[in-house]
Formats: C-alpha cells, structure tokens, sequence
C-alpha cells in the first residue's frame, strides 16, 4: 500500500501481508510500550489531553492548557531510559517490518529510519500502526454502485 508522507511516499506492507515472523518482531517490542505506558499513567500522565488535536488544546482555557502541559512534560522528562528505548525501539521495529521501500535515496534499513525528518518518521510510524491496527478505512469506489443496499 502507497501513502504519502510530508516529503516522500512509502509503500508498506499490508495487514494481511504481515508473517508470523515479523508480527513476533512488533508483539515484542510492543511489550516494552505497554510496559512504558503503565509507568506513564501511574504517575498521571494525562493520555486525554496528549491525544488532542492543536485545535482542540487551543479551545482549552489558557491556565488549564498550560497546567496539563507542563504536568504531562514533566512526567514524560522523567521516564527511565529503559522505557524512552522501549518506546523509540517500538517504532523503530514497525517502520522496519511494514515499510517495503520508500522514495527516500536510502534504502530502508534502522539507520536511515533514524535519519527521516521527524514529520516524515511520525507519519510513517503512524501508517504502520493503523495498519497493523486495521484501522485504515478503505475510501475506494464501489466497484458494484448499483448492489442493493443492505438494511
């Protein structure tokens, strides 16, 4: 499957292309994150806040935005660097198993994920997770428009 990032395309695997082999690779490096993000809630990181759109934080009253800013910064500053790897490792394992090629002059390998604009490394490891996730709603045409509806 092609997607289009900031400055390039990638095409990537898709979820039914995905081998046991590789999905063992992501499940694993998954594990990390779980662990990493239990950490994060018990101390209150505050996942309804972080998940806001710009817009959304902007609609915020200035004092609230701030407060749930800063507390989220200060407790994401002091995770360990075991659960910053875990959590680095885990997109950097799913950009690897799912990303087939790339219009980037590098082949696809750690080392050149690493040296992806930080605009085109999110967007691709968030294609790869809606993918592995099937979250990716399929918008192609009907190819049988006149089928009757279902009620």
């Amino acid at each position: 499957m092609e997607i289009t990032l900031p400055n390039g395309t990638a095409h990537i695997k898709s979820r039914d292309d995905i081998t046991e082999r590789l999905y063992r690779v992501i499940d694993k490096a998954q594990d990390g994150v779980i662990v990493a993000t239990h950490h994060l809630r018990e101390q209150g990181f505050d996942y309804t806040f972080d998940s806001l759109t710009a817009e959304q934080v902007a609609e915020l009253p200035e004092d609230e935005r701030l407060s749930k800013f800063q507390k989220n910064s200060l407790i994401a500053s002091g995770i360990s660097n075991e659960d910053r790897a875990a959590i680095n490792d885990y997109q950097v394992s799913l950009i690897l198993s799912l990303t087939e090629s790339w219009s980037f002059s590098d082949q696809v390998s750690e080392d050149s994920i690493l040296d992806l604009r930080k605009s085109d490394f999110e967007a691709l490891a968030k294609a790869c997770q809606d993918e592995l996730r099937g979250t990716v709603v399929d918008t192609s045409p009907d190819p049988n428009p006149s089928a009757p509806e279902v009620a």
